[in-house]
């Protein structure tokens, strides 16, 4: 048994107040510490913080850039997720439109073909019926 081997591997979990903290320290302003922590216990520090990527100053990727603060952080995730809002409804009329025009081209082949079938067999029946009988 390798004591190395056995340690977790990861980072390890922080509570909301060290994430503000954390933040902070990244050179991100948070403006009022109790009202984030309520919005990082509702949206996972992980997910937030992936719109922060656009707040990342380019040279130190470890430190936000100046005048970089949770608010916009956190207009930037509104702002998606309104957006993701009216995207699915529209997407969701544009599929829609598309199932309802594609649905019966196909169904009156489908049909056809189930007419097709049908016949055939009805033949293939009199026929052997008619071989059967003479």
């Amino acid at each position: 048994m390798d004591p190395e081997k056995d340690k977790p591997t990861g980072k390890l979990p922080t509570t909301y107040k060290e994430q503000v903290e954390l933040y902070r320290s990244k050179n991100l302003h948070v403006a009022n510490s109790e009202n984030t922590e309520k919005i990082l216990q509702r949206i996972n520090y992980y997910r937030l913080s992936a719109y922060g990527l656009t707040l990342k100053d380019p040279i130190n990727n470890d430190q936000y850039v100046n005048g970089a603060s949770f608010n916009k952080l956190l207009s930037l995730y509104e702002f998606d997720r309104k957006l993701r809002v009216l995207l699915i409804s529209v997407l969701e009329t544009i599929e829609i439109a598309f199932r309802t025009h594609t649905s019966l081209p196909i169904d009156l082949d489908l049909w056809a073909i189930k007419i097709k079938k049908t016949l055939l067999m009805k033949n293939f029946i009199k026929n052997l019926w008619m071989n059967w009988t003479t």
